[in-house]
């Protein structure tokens, strides 16, 4: 009985031993990892940069457009306020899911026919400047991308990779929610979901050649959150209830 006691002690001590070895073996390995996982590229520069998020669900799509220019331009003539612009969906807030891109001639939009399936954004123009999101090539999307004008899209760096093995992406077309449409920017890589997720396609496309409602305004600005927050601007809301829910210093 004795030595059964002792044994089974001694399983314990030495299980014990084991797993704080794995743990300081581990933790050098754990703590590199997230080193990395801070060290990586974002795609975006959050310091500096505020949010503000906006339902105009109740405006008419025939001043949608241009209630959210006025909002930008509002907001670029703030003192201290170097840029400003928008965005359906800022990265790491959740529910991002890929959407099928189709190569031109695709006829039968299956998934299984799909050829990528990349996070898509859709945004105003400055948006990348004022994100801190570079653009590689090519050109930001313009006040010119209209309704009625033809398609176009920036696409990231893993996106070209991808879609065209390494062929110039500025030119390229490609199919989304039905419309053939042109690649005219091509911007870095950033990350989307999480800090430690692998290299994933995204697309953006021109604010104004959709009707999206729900609109996160960025300003880049030399001033702090809280100034910015209570700085007066000349736009003018002609919402039922405040269109403004919140705002806030954008972090990873």
């Amino acid at each position: 009985m004795h030595l059964r006691r002792f044994t089974l002690r001694d399983l314990l001590l030495g299980a014990q031993i084991a797993i704080c070895t794995l743990l300081v073996t581990a933790s050098p390995v754990t703590v590199r990892g997230m080193e990395r996982a801070l060290a990586a590229p974002l795609g975006f520069q959050p310091l500096g940069a505020m949010l503000a998020e906006v339902n105009l669900s109740e405006l008419e799509s025939d001043v949608l457009i241009e209630k959210k220019k006025a909002v930008i331009e509002a907001a670029q003539n703030i003192p201290g306020v170097m840029s400003a612009g928008s965005i359906n969906r800022i990265p790491f807030t959740g529910g991002l899911h890929g959407i099928p891109i189709f190569r031109p001639g695709t006829t039968e939009f299956k998934l299984n026919n799909s050829a990528l399936a990349p996070y898509l954004f859709m945004i105003s123009p400055g948006y990348l400047d004022t994100a801190g999101t570079r653009l590689l090539g090519g050109r930001d999307v313009s006040r010119h991308d209209t309704a009625k004008s033809p398609h176009v899209a920036i696409v990231n760096q893993t996106f070209a990779r991808k879609m065209w093995s390494g062929a110039p992406a500025i030119g390229q077309h490609f199919i989304v929610s039905g419309n053939l449409t042109e690649v005219v920017g091509l911007a870095e890589d950033g990350k989307y979901h999480d800090l430690e997720e692998s290299p994933h396609p995204a697309v953006y496309l021109p604010l104004s050649q959709t009707d999206q409602s729900e609109t996160i305004f960025v300003v880049r600005s030399r001033r702090m959150p809280g100034e910015m927050a209570r700085a007066p601007t000349d736009v003018k809301c002609h919402c039922a209830k405040s269109c403004i829910r919140r705002t806030r210093a954008i972090r990873p």
